[in-house]
C-alpha cells in the first residue's frame, strides 16, 4: 500500500475504512476519493448543536427537497450559531 490518506490516518489514530474498501475492491489504490472521518457521539471532539436544524428547502411547486441532495457543504460556525432552518445557512462565503 502506498503512502496515501489511509496510512496517514492510521498514524494519527484514524480508521481502517479506506484499507477495508481497498481490500474488498470497493476502491482503487492511488485514486482520489472524498472520505469524511467523523467522531463518535461520546468523543469530546464531537460538535453538538443546540437544537436540530429543520430542512425547509422546497421545489418551485412547494414539494420538500433534500438540503443535502448530492453534495452540500456549510461552515461549522453557521451550524453552531443557533440557526433552526436550512434556509438560514445561505451560501458558503
Amino acid at each position: 500500500m502506498t503512502d496515501h490518506p489511509a496510512t496517514r490516518l492510521r498514524k494519527t489514530g484514524g480508521t481502517s475504512l479506506i484499507e477495508g474498501l481497498l481490500e474488498r475492491g470497493g476502491r482503487t489504490d492511488g485514486e482520489a476519493y472524498d472520505v469524511l472521518l467523523l467522531s463518535s457521539p461520546d468523543d469530546p471532539r464531537t460538535v453538538h448543536l443546540q437544537a436540530p436544524i429543520t430542512n425547509d428547502k422546497v421545489t418551485e411547486s412547494g414539494r420538500a427537497w433534500g438540503w443535502t441532495l448530492s453534495q452540500r457543504y456549510t461552515r461549522l460556525d453557521k451550524l453552531t450559531s443557533g440557526i433552526t432552518r436550512t434556509s438560514q445557512l445561505g451560501p458558503i462565503a
